[in-house]
């Protein structure tokens, strides 16, 4: 999940061949409904998610800059 800006959220996904549409969905409407109306959710389907350079894996990033 990457804040891109004050209201808006990119979602990045990694599908796999045997993924489950319907869960997928589910997840991101309970995400829309967690965050509420006034935030801006956006799902990006990758082929995959970059390591930090420290070899870590970031779930949660903000590029939002102190307002």
């Amino acid at each position: 999940i990457v804040q891109t800006k004050i209201d808006e959220l990119v979602i990045k996904i990694v599908l796999y061949e045997y993924h489950d549409k319907t869960k997928l969905e589910k997840s991101i409407r309970d995400l829309k409904a967690f965050v509420g109306d006034n935030m801006k959710v956006l799902v990006k389907i990758v082929n995959n998610i970059k390591y930090q350079k420290n070899g870590k894996f970031r779930f949660i990033y903000s590029k939002v800059k102190n307002i």
